[in-house]
């Protein structure tokens, strides 16, 4: 039985690779080394396979164990790798999350999950760029996250609460 999950996440990423081709992303690398933040090796991550289209990422695969798809801890951290980026401001635009039976796709720009990837020739009309401020703000709170620095995510989320209620008292 332990052999059987061994050989599922390559089986998915298999899967998943022909079914990104049939989209028409012809650029899929797997193992894929995503952006450290600081540089110095502490944010070391690599997603199971991504689409590139020239050197724009474009949608993080992230293979789950069966039933695991609709787990939101398992949604969080693909979308966490997927802020991290392939580079500097780079962050990619969907993610997806595959258990064999359950999708998670979720578009990064809109902050939603979607049906469904978008072909390879449409993406750009779906997903408008993200702003170097947002991008910014996305790497530095995942690094935040990863590094488990709470404390600053909660003080970011008492400030966001204090300005939104404050205005009506």
């Amino acid at each position: 039985m332990a052999r059987k999950k061994e050989n599922a996440p390559g089986k998915l990423r298999g899967q998943a690779r022909t079914r990104l081709a049939e989209l028409g992303y012809e650029k899929l690398i797997e193992d894929f080394q995503l952006f450290d933040p600081f540089g110095d090796g502490s944010m070391v991550a690599t997603a199971d396979l991504v689409s590139m289209d020239r050197d724009e990422p474009v949608v993080l695969f992230a293979a789950a164990d069966p039933g695991d798809a609709a787990r939101p801890s398992i949604q969080d951290d693909a979308k966490f790798k997927a802020g991290l980026g392939a580079d500097e401001g780079k962050p990619f635009r969907f993610v997806w999350v595959w258990d064999g039976e359950n999708n998670f796709v979720f578009d990064l720009e809109k902050d939603a999950q979607i049906s469904d990837l978008p072909r390879k020739d449409l993406w750009r009309e779906i997903a408008k760029p993200i702003s170097d401020s947002r991008s910014r703000l996305l790497q530095d709170l995942s690094a935040e996250y990863h590094r488990g620095d709470f404390r600053a995510i909660q003080r970011k989320f008492d400030q966001l609460h204090d300005a939104i209620y404050s205005r009506g008292a």
